[in-house]
């Protein structure tokens, strides 16, 4: 196979330092061969793709996101509740058409990764599949299948209840054997229903807990969970949690035992805050933002800033309401970074969440997932929301 090229006048690797400018990137099938400044000799007219100013950057991950849900991020008529109860009421069927249209729209802001946390059955583990093998196009995916809740707990509406260790011992069997890439469970409230359904509150017990983590880690898999709250933070990783989402609530000493143990933090920042503006807002939204700014909001981007201090693995994902060129822009915002060290959050460090060493940097040797942003990133962040091109498995798609 002939090896086509790409060229740019910027370039970022991925690992939060190295930039290159111009860059030129050669791929041979679904691999790079070649990255560097100098035009390589065999680059001709005929198998270039120049983007011009244009930043290309490795394909980004999102690693926290419901892939059938993400019209509900639109402004519209109705408030988003009733909006997402009635989309949440439709057939399984028709939720897989929107998952279908979601992913195409995915590959536009640049994302080659997606892992998916459920919401919609199994649904997700139908598009994989499709994507997988050619028959839609989107991002690579992995997913939970359905999220594990105790009996009324977070979005149980939608999920897979089930109540001490057996029955959650159980569930978890069930997901890897519905085929699950990994387990997730809710491990505490959230913001589904604020004020009424108060994040503060743990979900599962600890011994509940570990009863999911070693079935899910003698079967090979990662078991991950929707934390808010301190103590339910502290008690997932006192099981040998793999990951943490959100981790609203973490303090400093969360932070130290994931330091620890090394759990990464995927904080889906935008997707926690998103869904009290997105228009219309009601009375009741409107009036509960304060708090939330107080009590989530606020302590959050603190801890996140913390945690990157501290060396912990932190990744980005959008949850339902966020976008992911916002999710970036947060995160730098949080931590003080500049563009270069906050775009190695959704390439190289998210890679190495989900144990991907092929994906997350222009490197030779890597998977070619390319993306091509206009302006110079190096700079600035402001223009990563719209992918110029993206080259999925060394391919355009764009």
């Amino acid at each position: 196979m002939e090896t086509i090229y790409i060229t740019a006048k910027h370039g970022i690797i991925g690992d939060g330092e190295k930039t290159l400018s111009p860059i030129w990137v050669g791929i041979d099938g679904d691999k790079i061969t070649y990255v560097d400044s100098i035009k390589p000799e065999a680059a001709n007219e005929h198998n270039t793709t120049d983007m011009g100013e244009c930043t290309l950057t490795p394909g980004l991950f999102n690693l926290h996101d419901h892939v059938n849900r993400k019209q509900l991020r639109f402004d519209a008529d109705l408030p988003l509740g009733v909006r997402s109860a009635q989309f949440m009421g439709e057939t399984k069927e028709y939720m897989l058409m929107h998952g279908v249209h979601n992913m195409k729209e995915m590959l536009k802001e640049g994302i080659t990764f997606v892992r998916d946390f459920g919401l919609g059955g199994y649904t997700a583990l139908t598009l994989r599949r499709a994507i997988k093998e050619g028959l839609v196009p989107g991002p690579e995916m992995i997913t939970c299948g359905m999220d594990i809740v105790q009996s009324g707990g977070h979005c149980y509406k939608y999920a897979k209840e089930a109540d001490g260790c057996e029955e959650v011992m159980k569930a978890v069997r069930e997901e890897i054997r519905a085929g699950a890439d990994f387990i997730k469970m809710m491990a505490s409230g959230g913001l589904e229903a604020f004020p009424r359904e108060d994040p503060k509150y743990p979900e599962y017990t600890l011994r509940e807990l570990q009863a999911a983590s070693e079935v899910a880690h003698d079967a090979g898999y990662k078991i991950t969970a929707h934390v808010y709250p301190k103590e339910a933070i502290m008690r997932i990783l006192q099981a040998d949690f793999d990951c943490v989402e959100h981790g609203v609530m973490m303090d400093d000493e969360c932070i130290e035992l994931m330091v620890k143990k090394g759990t990464p933090l995927v904080p889906t920042m935008t997707g926690v805050k998103g869904s009290f503006f997105i228009k219309p807002v009601t009375a009741q939204k409107k009036a509960s933002i304060p708090l939330l700014e107080e009590r989530i909001w606020g302590p959050h981007a603190i801890s996140v800033k913390k945690a990157i201090q501290a060396g912990i693995p932190v990744g980005t994902g959008t949850d339902t309401y966020g976008w992911l060129a916002d999710e970036i822009r947060t995160i730098a915002e949080a931590a003080d970074l500049n563009p270069v060290q906050a775009i190695a959050h959704a390439t190289s460090i998210s890679a190495k969440i989900v144990d991907r060493p092929d994906l997350g940097l222009l490197e030779v040797g890597k998977h070619a997932n390319v993306v091509a942003f206009p302006g110079d990133v190096t700079k600035s962040l402001d223009t990563i929301s719209n992918a110029r091109q993206l080259w999925l498995h060394g391919k355009p798609q764009l």
